[in-house]
């Protein structure tokens, strides 16, 4: 049985207003709770074109901030934000994160950009004990609701940004995963090149501990099934 949180995304997901306003009714702190992938009901109204359930979910239970902001890919409002308080780009939301990592993650290039633009650190590491991962490592990740992030050229968008403003292109997560692995895991082909012409090193081993211990990105991409992933790796 899906837990109330799941259901409020996916009652989101597909449009389903009278669903959410129920849940809500009974927890309004659906409005913001988010899934184990970081997703909430905000994210995937949104995303999913619902405006109607977003308006809810905003007007009357969950705040709109600077991280939210960054994360739908809302410039303006960023923007006023960036206004009123110049150091928002280094701070850190209660899960250890900045925006930029958001905005990274949730595949909105200008409001990474503008974060950037603004005095971000692309080397920035969440201040977490989960992932301790790196703005390019949440580029090449997605979460699991309709975003931009699902579009190969929006995070080959955000890998080449990120790198030229300074990010480590090896740059590692908590379990030793770079980007490249998290490229061969998706099998975003364009992305596995860019990030090796960078520089990117496709002898990383993940640590030992989780379900990718010990693997190169080739290793990831065979485990997934990737094969053209595997065969570009090896061919590089």
């Amino acid at each position: 049985m899906p837990s109330p949180v799941d259901e409020i995304i996916a009652a989101s997901v597909r449009g389903d207003l009278e669903t959410v306003a129920a849940l809500l009714e009974r927890d309004a702190s659906l409005a913001g709770a988010a899934n184990m992938l970081g997703s909430t009901a905000v994210h995937a109204a949104h995303y999913s074109g619902h405006s109607g359930i977003e308006r809810l979910l905003l007007s009357k239970y969950r705040p709109l901030d600077g991280f939210l902001a960054a994360e739908l890919g809302l410039e303006a409002e960023l923007r006023r934000l960036l206004k009123q308080n110049p150091a928002f780009p280094t701070e850190r939301n209660a899960a250890g994160s900045t925006a930029l990592h958001g905005a990274c993650y949730w595949g909105s290039v200008e409001t990474a950009r503008m974060l950037l633009d603004h005095g971000a650190d692309a080397r920035a590491v969440t201040a977490d004990s989960f992932l301790q991962i790196h703005p390019l490592g949440c580029a090449v990740a997605s979460p699991d609701v309709p975003n931009p992030s699902q579009d190969e050229s929006v995070v080959l968008s955000l890998v080449d940004l990120l790198l030229d403003r300074g990010a480590d292109v090896n740059a590692r997560r908590r379990d030793g995963m770079t980007a490249l692995h998290s490229a061969a895991y998706r099998g975003h082909l364009r992305v596995i090149r860019r990030l090796v012409e960078r520089g990117a090193d496709r002898t990383l081993e993940a640590h030992d501990a989780g379900p990718h211990a010990g693997q190169t990105p080739a290793d990831t991409a065979a485990a997934r099934g990737e094969t053209a992933a595997v065969a570009l790796l090896r061919s590089l």
